[in-house]
């Protein structure tokens, strides 16, 4: 078994406890591989699981590669017990719930591995902030 959590580090200044609690096996930081939607302020408001959002982060240079690459080395990981994977953004409503969400797609398709998924921040407010992609 896989189980995928997107996270924002914004929301606890650094890892969230409710990762490092769980010790995941990785932890990938999105942050700056692709542009915030967050940015756009008719996309802030939406989350990683509208198509919108979903689109504007896979349309970017290399974002489908860098996934499928993930979900092939994480394919490769899972033995005999579970793992667990966090992917972190900003906010943890664009960037992260996406990879979250295309990372499960992909293994669901590709392999035979049951996979959950979790957003421990999806339902958090956008977070303010100013300048920079993270």
């Amino acid at each position: 078994m896989i189980h995928l959590q997107s996270f924002g580090y914004l929301h606890e200044g650094g890892v969230p406890k409710a990762v490092a609690d769980h010790r995941p096996h990785l932890v990938l930081d999105v942050r700056d591989l692709w542009r915030d939607p967050h940015h756009d302020p008719a996309m802030r408001e939406f989350t990683g699981l509208k198509n919108e959002i979903r689109v504007r982060v896979l349309n970017q240079p290399g974002a489908v590669r860098y996934l499928d690459a993930q979900a092939a080395a994480i394919a490769h990981l899972v033995s005999t017990r579970p793992i667990r994977i966090a992917i972190g953004c900003a906010g943890g409503r664009h960037r992260s719930v996406v990879a979250v969400e295309q990372l499960a797609l992909i293994l669901r398709i590709e392999t035979t591995l049951t996979v959950e998924v979790e957003h421990l921040h999806l339902h958090l407010p956008v977070i303010e902030r100013n300048g920079g992609n993270r």
